[in-house]
């Protein structure tokens, strides 16, 4: 029996899982991944400790499936990267996706490069969470270890790194600095001589499911693994996940909910227009018949659940023998939450949004009569209607009406979530039967690696699962055009309020 292992490497948590060839999962073994909150809005990972927690990863999986793993594939968070010298040793930590110390970079690279320019090269508009902001934040506050640096890692080249000792990374996470090409599928030379910076800082890029090397000879024997296991690319966590539930159909879009929570849809060509750019969407290829990714995300989706639990929620902490039972409570304590029109509304913005990091969460329409369900239904319901505006976005911009929204991630476990997700936004949702996607469409594209998966075959690894619909009559409706009109004031406000600050 031949088995594929994929490695995803979260914000939040660190899996390695093990399928077989019809798409079956066989083992898995998860860890929280080590993060240092250093601070409002700025957070690093210790890559050594990454790479610790992976092995121990690896070896449980492989104490039961070693001797038949064919191949594996890596997935992870996009921005966060480090330098390392010219042995691959680090010089400095991860710097995490959403660390917001790289603000002043972005402000001042934006005074010497048109944004609409740099979208129509690299698919990306500029943000404080991309990685060339990282590095040139790096080089202005830590020169001399800059100048020792000869490769900037994402997660994903860290760890095909340990496992091979080879430099690679995939075009999804190539894009995620900002400084690829999405076009020639190249790093820009455009974009890098204009910072001072050149290509052969970054690693060489491959498609997602490209085979870069093999376990390394004692690490393969350490963990029981034959000798000559592949390891290929995978890419971005949330294209992987894509690949797992087969996104390539018009009409059908993932919506992945973890930390962030990401609405991905495929395409044949990179849609580099300006009504991309003018809605703050992203664009970038990854692998497959239909390459490209356009993708539109919220910063703030499960950051928003340990937020309440973290902040007002500790009694479910405290009562919980275990983490998942503290989100348990708190869903049903938001069932018990009357169908009606309770008058608050939750803005979801605890880190931003992409088109304005200066925007903040807000609870609006609070009076003495509501209750914690009510809040945390707003929560919920919050969630929903920014991917809705979002959604309705992408279906103008692509010309395809959305008529199914498949959803991954931890929230998707969640009856109540799900059901509140078709009624705020009001389309079908289907959870596909898919254990750990990201980790899944990584092991599938090491099985394409190794030359044993077609993408032709995908679709057979992706089972239904369950459906919700939209409840008629429900004032989830009227409550949305309350959220769009709020929205709109705040994100004015906030953006009048940042520019007043770093006048």
């Amino acid at each position: 029996m031949s088995v594929y292992l994929g490695i995803d490497v979260g914000t939040t948590n660190l899996k390695v899982a093990a399928f077989d060839a019809h798409g079956q999962l066989c083992a898995y073994h998860s860890e929280p991944t080590p993060r240092r909150e250093l601070g409002p809005g700025s957070a690093e990972m210790d890559p050594l400790l990454i790479w610790e927690r992976v092995l121990t990863g690896l070896r449980c999986v492989c104490a039961a499936v070693g001797k038949d793993v064919r191949s594996i594939g890596v997935s992870s968070m996009g921005e966060a990267g480090l330098l390392c010298d010219r042995d691959g040793k680090p010089l400095s930590d991860f710097m995490v996706w959403y660390d917001s110390r790289p603000q002043p970079i972005v402000e001042a690279f934006l005074k010497t490069h048109d944004a609409q320019e740099v979208f129509m090269q690299t698919g990306q508009i500029p943000a404080v969470k991309y990685g060339l902001m990282k590095l040139l934040w790096l080089r202005r506050e830590k020169p001399a270890l800059f100048r020792q640096a000869r490769h900037w890692l994402s997660v994903e080249d860290w760890i095909l790194f340990c496992l091979t000792g080879e430099y690679a990374t995939d075009e999804s996470i190539a894009s995620r600095t900002m400084a690829f090409d999405v076009r020639t599928r190249s790093w820009s030379s455009r974009i890098l001589s204009s910072v001072g910076m050149e290509p052969e800082l970054f690693s060489p890029v491959f498609p997602g499911g490209t085979p870069v090397g093999t376990v390394r000879g004692g690490l393969a024997q350490e963990l029981g693994l034959p000798s000559g296991t592949i390891v290929s690319t995978g890419g971005h966590d949330h294209a992987c996940a894509a690949v797992s539930i087969n996104i390539v159909s018009p009409g059908v879009m993932l919506d992945s909910m973890g930390t962030a929570e990401v609405l991905m849809t495929a395409a044949d060509a990179p849609l580099l227009e300006k009504k991309l750019f003018d809605g703050q969407y992203c664009v970038y290829p990854h692998c497959g018949p239909l390459p490209y990714r356009i993708v539109s995300s919220n910063q703030s989706c499960g950051a928003c659940i340990e937020w309440y639990l973290n902040t007002f929620g500790s009694h479910f902490r405290r009562s919980a023998a275990q983490p998942a039972d503290a989100y348990r409570a708190m869903t049903e304590l938001a069932a018990s939450a009357a169908d009606t029109e309770s008058g608050v509304l939750f803005l979801p913005f605890i880190r931003g949004a992409v088109e304005n990091p200066f925007l903040k969460g807000s609870f609006l329409g609070m009076d003495d009569s509501n209750t914690e369900a009510e809040y945390v239904r707003a929560i919920i319901d919050g969630l929903g209607y920014e991917i809705r505006h979002q959604m309705t976005g992408l279906e103008v911009l692509t010309g395809t009406p959305v008529q199914i929204v498949r959803v991954v991630g931890g929230p998707s476990k969640s009856p109540l979530i799900m059901q509140r997700k078709a009624v705020t936004q009001n389309c079908r949702i289907d959870v596909p039967q898919c254990t750990e996607a990201a980790c899944k469409g990584a092991a599938i594209l090491a099985a394409i690696a190794a030359g044993d998966l077609s993408f032709s075959q995908i679709a057979e690894l992706a089972p239904p699962g369950t459906r919700y619909d939209p409840q008629p009559g429900d004032p989830a409706q009227q409550t949305y055009r309350r959220y769009l009109s709020a929205r709109e004031v705040l994100n004015t406000w906030y953006r009048q309020k940042g520019a007043e600050q770093h006048v």
